[in-house]
């Protein structure tokens, strides 16, 4: 299951990352969070429904296609709090997520647009957040 569609090793990678997801969304439930956004909701949403496509439907591209975008846009609100407050974010993580794709698209067992979506977009995400910290904390700085 975890090899799906010749993912080979870097899958662990990504499913670690969704259960360490999935345990704040039940923590989430437990503690019955009250700052959730209409946006979360949705969110929500469209991760199941690409969960569905992938593991019912058996369309693996468009869940991978579906799931990125939707994880995408989930971050926009970060980058909005990172641009108006670049403190209020710890650059290492975001460097340590770069390199935590980089070693999941080398540990890819078959390269395709599958198996490269998801922790390619991410390289690109995390590196662009990561500047965008060390940019504006400079130029607020001056």
């Amino acid at each position: 299951l975890l090899d799906y569609n010749g993912g080979g090793p870097s899958t662990y990678i990504q499913f670690t990352n969704f259960l360490l997801t999935l345990l704040v969304l039940l923590f989430g439930l437990r503690t019955k969070a009250k700052n959730t956004e209409a946006s979360d909701k949705w969110f929500l949403a469209m991760a199941i429904i690409s969960f569905f496509l992938w593991l019912i439907v058996k369309q693996p591209l468009l869940s991978s296609i579906i799931a990125t975008l939707t994880a995408l846009f989930a971050f926009v609100p970060t980058i909005r709090k990172s641009w108006k407050n670049p403190y209020s974010e710890t650059l290492s993580s975001y460097v340590i997520n770069v390199l935590r794709q980089a070693i999941t698209l080398v540990a890819i067992g078959t390269y395709s647009i599958i198996t490269v979506i998801n922790p390619l977009t991410w390289v690109f995400a995390n590196l662009a957040l990561a500047l965008l910290l060390i940019l504006r904390r400079i130029t607020l700085k001056k």
